[in-house]
C-alpha cells in the first residue's frame, strides 16, 4: 500500500509544470559608468548649518592626479561669494566623490575643490555655483524684529524706583 502510493505521488509530480521555467537567456545590463563625462562639484545646503557636496571628475584626471609622485592633500574650501575670501578649509578624499561641511547659517558662499601642496598655491580643480545657507527655525526667531515682550518677561516686574 504504502509503495503504491509514492509511485503515484511521483507519477503525480512529474505531471505537473515546473514551478519556475528555465529564464531566456538575458543579457546582463552593463554597470553604471563611474563617470558622465561632466566635471562640476554640486553644493547642496541640508539645514542652516551642514552642506552636502558632491564632485565628479573625468576618470583619466582622477587617476593622473592620484599617480603623481607628489604628496599633494586634496582640500576643500568654503569662500563667502562677496569677498571670495576663504573662511574654512577641511581635507577630503578625491575618489570618495562626497563630504559634509559646515557653514554659517544665512550667508552666500561656493565651495572649490583643489590641490595643495606646501609652499604652493590652492590649485583649484572644480567649483560650485554659489548657494545660499537657510537662517533656520531658531535664528530666525532670534532675529524677528518685535515690540512685544517674551513671555519670560511679563511674568518679571520692574524694580520699584524710589
Amino acid at each position: 500500500m504504502i509503495e503504491s502510493r509514492r509511485t503515484v505521488d511521483a507519477e503525480f509530480r512529474r505531471s505537473l509544470p515546473p514551478l519556475h521555467p528555465e529564464p531566456h537567456a538575458v543579457p546582463q545590463p552593463a554597470g553604471l559608468p563611474p563617470g558622465y563625462g561632466h566635471e562640476k562639484l554640486v553644493a547642496l545646503p541640508r539645514d542652516s548649518r551642514w552642506v552636502w557636496l558632491y564632485w565628479e571628475m573625468a576618470p583619466a584626471k582622477l587617476a593622473r592626479i592620484l599617480g603623481q609622485g607628489k604628496i599633494l592633500q586634496p582640500e576643500l574650501h568654503l569662500a563667502l561669494a562677496e569677498t571670495r575670501k576663504p573662511v574654512k578649509e577641511q581635507g577630503c578624499y578625491l575618489e570618495a566623490s562626497t563630504a559634509w561641511i559646515e557653514a554659517l547659517p544665512g550667508e552666500t558662499f561656493y565651495v572649490e575643490l583643489g590641490l595643495a601642496d606646501f609652499g604652493r598655491p590652492f590649485t583649484v580643480l572644480l567649483r560650485s555655483e554659489p548657494f545660499r545657507m537657510p537662517w533656520g527655525d531658531e535664528l530666525r526667531e532670534r532675529t524677528r524684529p518685535s515690540l512685544e515682550l517674551p513671555d519670560e518677561l511679563k511674568r518679571v516686574k520692574p524694580p520699584k524706583s524710589e
